[in-house]
């Protein structure tokens, strides 16, 4: 497996996708840094009153759990004054901008080889077929971690430029907490795409869905079934989004990791686990294609 991992690494440094994912990660993290101060000078010259902060925002669970349809990033009226480091990278991250990188780059990972007959080449060489998702795990969490620090830093050197007076690097164990919340979420929801891109030998797939779900527009259908729950059970207070990867990566902000981390991190385990176990199944049973 050792050798399978050094294999999936080498094909993921040597890829132009990589290359071109390093790329989108830095340009969109500092496309959405700047609208972020281009959204601040409209709030101090508008001197807006009554501005949504995001203290507020995450202390309601209404407004947290509320799915929008399209990628948004909120800004806080107080970063007018006074923009924590750690507020500003979680505003870009629970926008679920790293997230669509995520998903589209994880899917183009997953089915190079399939395209290129990488896969039918390696896979008669192992008979434990489980081995070759493993492996895929492991160096896609590599890959996931990569893109986190780049986008964290990337969001962090755009800040610094453009609040070089106003930025602060305070409560850095809790952002490193946050960070650490991100990654394993971002993990489960690119392993759903890995059982997506398994399940049906194609990328397009789980780029698609991908696509859907960190975008919001799976919100009607999720909607339609908490409805359901409500109607079978007028008591119960189930909310589907609470367990699943991308809407927690929404709701995560540093300023309630300790109500959310127990879910966050359950959630994860329970994603990664199933995706990675299914996977396996799936790759041991089917035949190897060009």
């Amino acid at each position: 497996m050792f050798n399978l991992i050094k294999m999936y690494l080498y094909q993921l440094t040597h890829a132009m996708s990589t290359w071109i994912m390093i790329f989108c990660v830095i340009a969109l993290a500092v496309f959405s840094t700047v609208m972020t101060n281009q959204d601040l000078k409209l709030i101090q010259q508008e001197n807006l009153s009554g501005y949504e902060t995001m203290d507020t925002a995450e202390g309601n669970d209404d407004a947290t759990y509320d799915y929008e349809i399209g990628i948004m990033v909120n800004s806080d009226a107080a970063w007018i004054h006074h923009i924590p480091a750690g507020d500003l990278v979680a505003s870009q991250i629970s926008s679920g901008l790293l997230l669509l990188l995520v998903s589209i780059f994880t899917a183009i990972f997953f089915h190079g080889e399939q395209k290129n007959g990488f896969l039918k080449n390696i896979a008669g060489q192992f008979h434990a077929r489980g081995n070759l998702i493993l492996s895929k795990v492991v160096v896609v969490a590599i890959q996931i971690l990569l893109m986190l620090v780049i986008f964290t830093i990337s969001v962090l050197i755009t800040g610094l430029i453009l609040w070089s007076d106003r930025i602060h690097f305070e409560q850095m164990s809790n952002f490193i907490s946050y960070l650490g919340l991100q990654f394993l979420l971002h993990l489960g929801f690119s392993l759903v795409i890995l059982l997506l891109c398994t399940l049906t030998r194609t990328s397009v797939v789980g780029i698609v869905i991908g696509i859907i779900l960190t975008s919001g527009m799976a919100a009607p259908l999720l909607s339609l079934i908490n409805q359901a729950a409500f109607k079978i059970n007028h008591h119960t207070a189930f909310n589907i989004y609470r367990y699943l990867p991308d809407s927690n990566i929404k709701s995560l902000f540093t300023q309630n990791i300790s109500d959310m981390a127990f879910r966050c991190i359950m959630v994860s385990i329970v994603f990664i686990v199933i995706s990675t176990a299914l996977s396996m199944i799936l790759m041991r049973k089917r035949d190897i294609k060009a």
